[in-house]
């Protein structure tokens, strides 16, 4: 992790909220793990942890694509919509910025409007897509958007990842899905069975349920 990457970081930790606290807080996540919730809402527009994470964003597209590059970069509603947006308008004139949207079962696909320009453009102007996560636990939710735009048309679609909690993100290996990684800091989740066994939950650290 290089000086700017560790800033970065050490300025997310400082965030009020941004994750439970050690021994207060644990939360149970999409999947039905258990563990420390980070929240990227925490990180909002006009301040100087924001900027950071579009720069940071932008820094680690450009290590891989040259200007002349047509991206598409996808948020994933709702940690990340914002984010693509003005990513994309970082990058340059050879990005655009596509929403995802949430559904009542909290699942999240790509908006009609993306699919369609996706569908469209990509016969004849081929692009990659990078799908952008705040956090990367299992990559369940990116990865079924990386799903969704192989059946718009795109050919190579990758998720970048703000946070890498997890040592393996099993929905994306298992599915062939690249991805990278600017924080790769592992911040355990275990299964509820572990968590009762020797986690937060055996200590009688206070569980916040997921809200489904």
């Amino acid at each position: 992790m290089n000086r700017q990457v560790e800033s970065f970081k050490a300025s997310l930790l400082k965030i009020p909220g941004f994750i439970d606290e050690d021994g207060v807080l644990h939360h149970e996540f999409k999947r039905g793990n258990h563990g420390r919730k980070m929240d990227f809402g925490t990180v909002r527009k006009g301040m100087p942890q924001y900027s950071a994470w579009v720069k940071q964003n932008k820094r680690a597209i450009r290590e891989r694509y040259s200007y002349e590059q047509e991206l598409y970069i996808v948020g994933v509603e709702s940690g990340t919509t914002e984010l693509a947006f003005d990513v994309a308008e970082a990058l340059g004139n050879f990005a655009v910025g596509l929403r995802t949207e949430k559904l009542p079962d909290n699942s999240v696909r790509l908006s009609e409007s993306a699919r369609l320009l996706l569908r469209n453009y990509m016969q004849t102007k081929p692009a990659r897509v990078i799908v952008l996560e705040d956090v990367g636990t299992t990559g369940f939710t990116s990865g079924n958007v990386v799903l969704e735009t192989h059946q718009a048309g795109a050919e190579h679609s990758e998720v970048q990842i703000t946070w890498k909690r997890s040592q393996d993100l099993q929905f994306l290996d298992e599915h062939g899905i690249q991805h990278y990684a600017i924080i790769d800091d592992v911040v355990p989740s275990l299964r509820p069975e572990e968590c009762e066994a020797y986690g937060d939950c055996s200590k009688g650290v206070r569980l916040v349920q997921y809200d489904r």
